[in-house]
């Protein structure tokens, strides 16, 4: 029987149908157990009203009883259609899996104590198929995007549906992977990140969506300059050398960040965040 609660339109394919529960990550990526969810305008209300930072989650329930959804399955949502979840499932879930799993025992092998703030970090990954990688970080940013993303970006629903395809624009995307230090998940649909001076001036300005999980975070940016294409922890013209069925070994090279608020790109140490606020009320 259809659930009509869950009709909507599938964040890839774009058909309205019956949504199925999507896993953001796949449950292979440590994402099968129980959690809980906080939307950033709540949780920015609770630090206003209390004081706390947004790493102290259980003060912030205790004092300021803060929202938030619990989440039985682990993370995710019903964004896909069960056709399109079945298939990214079969075709690239698991391999995405592959590289969490390696990234995060190779990141053990470190020592989570000795790994630093914006230090660079070899990993060595053993039998990766990098397009299907791909594939899934695409499939993971439909799904934390509203259902319109793939009728603006057609070419990224093109690339999911079509299995063995490697043509996606590495002049209109880039893709990066980081190392994710700290307590904070995010998921931040397209926004457009602005610096601007005290005069409001504004100095530069990026549209970017950010999925930060566990033990890495991606940034999916949209008309990247040259010089940010160029960054080595731009994974997508690396990846795409590969077919779908093409098995590597690869050395790859990501920068450690900390991610202790829920603002996409903010990667500042929690005594930047704490002397920021103390400079802001003076």
């Amino acid at each position: 029987m259809v659930n009509k609660n869950r009709i909507g339109k599938c964040h890839i394919c774009g058909e309205t149908k019956e949504l199925t529960y999507e896993h953001i990550p796949p449950e292979s990526c440590f994402n099968n157990h129980r959690c809980r969810a906080y939307k950033g305008i709540d949780l920015l209300g609770a630090i206003n009203k209390t004081n706390h930072y947004p790493w102290e989650i259980q003060k912030l329930e205790s004092k300021h009883k803060l929202k938030h959804e619990q989440k039985q399955r682990g993370m995710g949502g019903y964004t896909l259609c069960k056709k399109c979840n079945n298939f990214t499932g079969a075709w690239y879930a698991e391999s995405f899996g592959t590289l969490i799993r390696q990234g995060y025992f190779g990141l053990k092998e470190f020592g989570w104590d000795n790994i630093r703030h914006q230090s660079i970090y070899t990993l060595s990954f053993k039998e990766i198929y990098p397009l299907r990688i791909l594939k899934q970080i695409f499939t993971m940013f439909c799904s934390i995007n509203d259902s319109n993303f793939t009728n603006t970006h057609t070419d990224i629903k093109d690339f999911i549906l079509e299995k063995e395809s490697a043509k996606i624009d590495v002049t209109k995307y880039a893709l990066y992977i980081y190392i994710s230090l700290g307590q904070i998940l995010r998921y931040v649909g397209k926004s457009v990140d602005l610096k601007v001076r005290e005069n409001l001036e504004i100095m530069s300005s990026r549209t970017i969506s950010e999925l930060t999980t566990f033990p890495f975070g991606n940034v999916l940016e949209f008309g990247p300059s040259d010089e940010k294409i160029k960054q080595e922890w731009n994974i997508l013209s690396n990846f795409l050398k590969y077919k779908y069925n093409e098995k590597v070994d690869l050395d790859l090279n990501f920068p450690a960040l900390e991610v202790n608020i829920g603002f996409p790109l903010d990667y500042r140490t929690k005594k930047e965040i704490k002397e920021n606020r103390v400079k802001c009320k003076l």
